[in-house]
């Protein structure tokens, strides 16, 4: 599969702030470095 076609799976079920969520899930990732 492509990872483009799983992502606009995704944002089907994405909540409204599914930019925040994104964000702080982006964040979560640069402090585990």
């Amino acid at each position: 599969k492509k990872m483009s076609e799983d992502w606009s799976l995704l944002l089907c079920f994405f909540p409204s702030n599914w930019v925040e969520l994104a964000a702080e899930t982006d964040v979560l990732k640069k402090l585990r470095k």
